[in-house]
């Protein structure tokens, strides 16, 4: 076959050729058993976390007054939280949800509780489902404290269908924005990231 549409450079009498070799199909064509499947696998138990527009504590704290243009955005096992944080100083209501978050025997240390006000918390409802469509008998959400490292959890029960469902005030410290998340459901373990850092704290 002739390699070039000219003479060689500089030498006039001179043409390059090549020898192209044709394989059969046999050797261009991949086994099927050796081909790697690199579909990534369901997460289960998985997550849907909308912003819970609705809460009120029934003291004057709505969820318009936590947060303005609060919203939520998902990536596989990521969530992204945006919109501006409205502090929230010495906040009642959430020194006795943080006692239900911690447990009976780590909310009896009131030094300790007293630490755990952020002073801007994000209102979420949390869904934990499978995603093969199996109810979910009940499930977890459980995340270190951002000021003392307790472990914060939220039990999510049934309320619908095959999901179960929390409402959660989640803490969010501006200097440790970014949490690893555990989410449990029918004996199964799922870890999320929540990334708060694209908020805007007044």
């Amino acid at each position: 076959m002739d390699a070039f549409p000219d003479y060689t450079k500089f030498d006039r009498t001179k043409k390059v050729f090549c020898a192209i070799q044709i394989m059969g199909d046999e050797n261009v064509v991949p086994q099927t058993d050796n081909v790697k499947d690199d579909t990534c696998p369901a997460i289960d138990p998985e997550v849907a976390i909308t912003l819970n527009s609705a809460y009120d504590d029934g003291k004057g704290v709505t969820a318009a007054k936590l947060g303005r243009n609060l919203r939520i955005e998902s990536a596989r096992g990521n969530f992204d939280f945006f919109g501006t944080l409205n502090p929230v100083a010495n906040w009642d209501t959430y020194k006795e949800a943080v006692k239900t978050y911690l447990g009976e025997e780590a909310a009896k240390d009131e030094t300790k509780n007293a630490l755990e006000l952020t002073g801007y918390y994000f209102p979420v409802t949390i869904d934990v489902q499978s995603p093969t469509g199996t109810s979910v008998a009940g499930g977890t959400i459980a995340f270190a404290s951002p000021k003392t490292g307790r472990t914060l959890t939220s039990a999510a029960t049934v309320t619908a269908g095959d999901k179960a469902t929390a409402t959660m005030l989640i803490p969010v410290d501006a200097d440790n924005s970014v949490y690893e998340v555990t989410v449990s459901g029918n004996s199964k373990t799922s870890t999320y990231t929540f990334d708060f850092s694209k908020c805007v704290f007044k």
